[in-house]
Order: C-alpha cells, then structure tokens, then sequence
C-alpha cells in the first residue's frame, strides 16, 4: 500500500496542494519521497494528515479532532490515492486502482468516502510480512527508560503505532530480551540491524541484553551513542511488525546522522522489508540532491535557496 497521489484543501497549517507521485507512464508511486522546506513550513502536518485521513478511514486507533484541522469555517477536505498491490486489491475487492479515499472535516465533525474494502484493508494490522501497515517514525522517537514496558503483539501495538507519545518505543526492552526465545524474530533483527549499524553485534542471555560496537566491551542500550540507539529502534520496529508493503513516514532523519552518511543511511532504511514507501520529512541538503524534483514536495525555499 503506498499514496500514489494527495490533495489537501483548507487545512490549518498548509497550503492547499496537490501532489501525484506517480511516475509518469507508470502506475506505481514512487518507493521514496521527500517533504521539504522551512522551518514551520508544515513538513510534520504533511506527514500527520496523510495519517489522518487513513485514521479516519481504516482506525488503528482513530483518535483525529476535526478541530486541529481545519483552517477556516468553510471545512477542509483530505484526499489520497492508494496504490494497491495485486493482493491488496484482491482483499479490497477494489474497482480501481489507485484506490481514493476521502475525509471531509469540519469544526465538530467528519465524514469519509471509500470503498468498504478498501477501508477494511485500512484499518487491518497484523504483525505479518503480507499485511502492509502504516507507520510513523516522529522526529520526537527515543526510548523512555524507567516507564511502562507495553508487549509487543499486534493488539497492543496497533494502538501506537501512528502516534508520537512518549510510550511509542516502551516495547524496546521487552522485545530485545523476547529474541533469546525467537529465533526468527532474532534473524530479522540483526538483518535490519546489519543494514543500518554494521559496526553493532547483539547478545541476548536468559535475563540481559546488550550490544558491542566496533568490536569493543558489551554495553547496555543506555550506554551507546544516539546514532546507534536510533538504529537500534528503527530495527527492533521494523523486525516486530513485520514491516513489508507499508507507507512509512519519517520526520528529520538528519536529527542523528551525519551529511556524510545520510544518504547511504536512508537507503539502508529502504532495505528494513520489502516493498515500503518512504514518506521522509528533511531539510538535508544531501538527501533532497539524491533524487529527482518529481520525488520532493517543496513547502518553501529549499536549503540551497533555491525551489526544490
């Protein structure tokens, strides 16, 4: 499931767009895309409506207040264009593809357009390679240590996985010490892990878990630099709920990594499943040179003061 195109109209915080991210001369979206501009530009409320309108649609948890969205007293309205793969659109029963799905909201209320099944595919998540998800990595993710530790099955995540809140990640202890019992969860973790931190080993015992970077003495995950701690939570997120055939939006990956390295480190992202899309938030130089124009959706001025 990727957006292969979206329209926003009247909602506070952005101007009205529309932007296609199909190719043309192919049906498929692009697998990466980036949102640019200022700071305050909306960057973080591109990538939040498209979580909306899906919210809206197919819940996970569907907590949207119509109130936060809306511009001005005419309402707002959100529309996307849904990219089925062959068996999303078998499961859907979808009549077209892309498939549109829409969200028209007012001051107190909301209403959507969509096909049943299409809003059925929506709202499914199972920790399952074949069932494409939505997930949002926020510019905020880190794990909070000390706080509540959530369990790591569908029912509970499903519930986190489109919000920002300072729980999102609390399932980090439980699943690293959950992989000395799971072997197949353990593979999936260091394959994720090696794309993005070949300098990381990890070791899990009966009642501990730790990591050795560059081959030195093992460590807890509290004691390794920022950057390998993000790589550790975008590993341990990915190899959980199976991350295959999903929309992934990322807000500011540069927050931990290097100009040097960000390009190489957003392509490591892409290997983490097959078949995503990445919807990534960033006002790096590098990454918005790596692509072409029609892959960037420009919010003002690019950093290189030009029009991106």
């Amino acid at each position: 499931m990727k957006v292969s195109k979206i329209e926003l109209r009247g909602i506070s915080g952005l101007p009205d767009l529309e932007v296609d991210w199909a190719p043309q001369g192919r049906g498929a979206p692009f697998d990466l895309v980036l949102v640019s501009g200022p700071a305050a530009s909306g960057k973080t409320r591109f990538l939040e409506a498209i979580l909306a309108v899906c919210e809206i649609v197919g819940p996970y948890e569907g907590l949207v207040r119509p109130s936060d969205w809306v511009a001005g007293p005419a309402g707002a309205r959100i529309d996307l264009d849904l990219w089925l793969n062959d068996a999303e659109q078998a499961a859907a029963g979808a009549r077209s593809n892309p498939a549109r799905i829409s969200a028209r909201l007012g001051q107190g209320d909301f209403a959507f357009e969509a096909e049943r099944g299409v809003a059925r595919l929506l709202s499914r998540y199972e920790h399952d390679d074949s069932c494409g998800k939505r997930e949002y990595f926020p510019e905020t993710r880190q794990v909070s240590w000390g706080s509540r530790a959530d369990g790591t099955s569908a029912l509970e995540q499903s519930l986190n996985r489109c919000g920002k809140g300072p729980h999102k990640y609390s399932f980090l202890p439980r699943f690293l010490t959950s992989l000395s019992g799971d072997a197949a969860a353990r593979r999936r973790f260091e394959e994720a892990l090696e794309h993005l931190a070949p300098t990381l080993t990890f070791g899990v015992g009966d009642d501990a878990t730790w990591f050795s970077s560059r081959g030195g003495s093992p460590a807890p995950f509290s004691a390794l630099s920022g950057s390998e701690a993000e790589a550790i939570l975008f590993a341990a997120t990915a190899a959980m709920i199976r991350l295959c055939h999903s929309m992934v939006l990322l807000d500011r990956p540069e927050l931990l990594v290097s100009p040097d390295r960000i390009v190489g480190w957003v392509g490591a992202l892409s290997k983490l499943g097959t078949d995503n899309q990445w919807i990534v938030a960033t006002n790096s130089p590098e990454l918005l040179a790596s692509v072409s124009p029609a892959q960037i959706v420009s919010l003002g001025p690019s950093p290189t003061g030009g029009r991106s």
